[in-house]
């Protein structure tokens, strides 16, 4: 699923031209561009705190992101409510169509952490709690299957990393984040998709964090 935000995702940031995730190797023999924007989330779960790094193509990651998951929780509540999938079907599929482009990028670095403050060092991909993927989504999710039959059918492509390193080489709190790392990559079905090494960066996304936080 190439979106943390679906419900059932450094001041070079901000300098035109300036890529906030890069990845230097193939993954799955496709080259992945240079991603432009950048943002992190923060979301206590049971006493720690699991933090996601996003990078992606999409125009305005944070408001674009946000916005998509408050029309899909929106969505959701107002199904709980009238038990009306139709309704939910269109909303859900326009929560996507209106905010996001068909075809898009997106890396994503994931850990939990017990403190943010001490987040700044090593990690090893692969633990439990430490886990980074590369999505290539190349259309919209069929929504119409999901409220029929109960399969979430995606168009994408996701690559995790099976082992690596990373390190968090700044987080400042409420502010900008940046990390890099190395990791051998495979596909959906388990198989070899490239060994890669990887950058990125971004900034603190405070309305996508709190509806994430509140599911």
């Amino acid at each position: 699923m190439p979106r943390a935000f679906l419900l059932f995702p450094l001041v070079c940031v901000s300098l035109a031209g300036c890529a906030a995730g890069t990845i230097k190797g193939k993954v799955n023999d496709e080259t992945v561009p240079p991603m432009g924007q950048g943002a992190w989330i923060s979301i206590d779960v049971a006493g720690s705190t699991y933090v996601e790094l996003i990078t992606t193509d999409v125009p305005k990651v944070c408001e674009t992101f946000t916005a998509v998951a408050q029309a899909e929780s929106d969505a959701f509540q107002q199904l709980l409510t009238d038990f009306d999938t139709d309704r939910a079907q269109l909303a859900f599929e326009a929560a996507e169509q209106d905010n996001l482009p068909e075809e898009y990028w997106e890396t994503v670095f994931g850990f939990t952490t017990d403190d943010l403050a001490s987040a700044e060092g090593d990690y090893t991909i692969g633990d439990a709690s430490v886990a980074f993927s590369v999505t290539h989504v190349t259309g919209y999710t069929d929504w119409h299957d999901y409220f029929t039959t109960g399969t979430l059918t995606t168009q994408s492509d996701t690559s995790t990393a099976a082992s690596g390193s990373a390190t968090v080489n700044s987080l400042e709190e409420g502010k900008s984040m940046d990390a890099d790392g190395d990791a051998d990559m495979v596909d959906e079905s388990g198989s070899d998709a490239g060994s890669i090494s990887w950058k990125m960066s971004g900034d603190y996304c405070q309305g996508y964090s709190d509806l994430l936080g509140s599911i």
